[in-house]
């Protein structure tokens, strides 16, 4: 599992998800139990419930952009009731929380993450959006409160952006020696391509060497 920092990549992961996943445990289960048949009729039904999904995010990012936000929270609202359990609703809840964080609410960017939590459907997506928990701690509770979010990353090794926040939530505690193995680990883990954190490392306190005693020959 490699970072996914945009919006974009997120949403584009997802939807393999489900392109890959989602409809092959289906057919097999439908398939057993009622048949060719059954499952055309049923294929059209979930092909119905995700155009009405896609229609109402649509709806949602529109009147977010156009800066209805009465609208936005209606159409919103909609959306969770009418198709909670379809992946727009875990996209919803993480534009949501994107909005959150710019506005300076992360109280509010915090719940709609934990709803996205809830709604992720592989480990992997909820380690993208623990990450983003952690981020939102980092910035309202501070370095310990992000490390305990962090805890919670199952493939955390895998993810520079993990490794990378680890060091800065370290560095901030004053546990250089630490912070330097979390953004070198980050480097690993990115092949290299952080330029910040590189800067970051070269900018941690250099280990002061011990002072000579004064039974030292030299």
């Amino acid at each position: 599992m490699t970072d996914v920092e945009s919006d974009e990549e997120l949403v584009e992961l997802i939807q393999r998800y489900w392109a890959r996943y989602g409809v092959s445990l289906i057919i097999g289960v439908v398939l057993a139990v009622g048949g060719v048949l059954g499952w055309r009729s049923y294929e059209a039904r979930e092909l119905e419930t995700a155009e009405a999904a896609s229609t109402a995010y649509y709806r949602y990012e529109q009147a977010k952009l156009e800066g209805r936000e009465a609208d936005a929270e209606l159409e919103a609202a909609r959306l969770a009731e009418a198709h909670g359990d379809t992946a727009y609703a875990l996209f919803l809840a993480l534009a949501q929380a994107k909005d959150a964080v710019e506005a300076g609410d992360l109280a509010s960017a915090k719940v709609a993450l934990e709803k996205g939590l809830s709604l992720a459907p592989t480990d992997a997506l909820k380690d993208v959006v623990r990450l983003r928990l952690a981020r939102v701690a980092m910035a309202e509770e501070g370095a310990e409160a992000a490390l305990r979010e962090l805890e919670g990353i199952r493939q955390g090794q895998t993810m520079a952006g993990v490794a990378e926040l680890r060091g800065d939530a370290l560095a901030s505690l004053g546990a250089f020696d630490e912070a330097r193995a979390a953004y070198a680990a980050a480097l690993t883990a990115a092949e290299g391509a952080l330029p910040m954190v590189t800067m970051k490392l070269d900018a941690l306190p250099v280990k002061a060497e011990a002072p000579a005693s004064d039974d030292d020959p030299s």
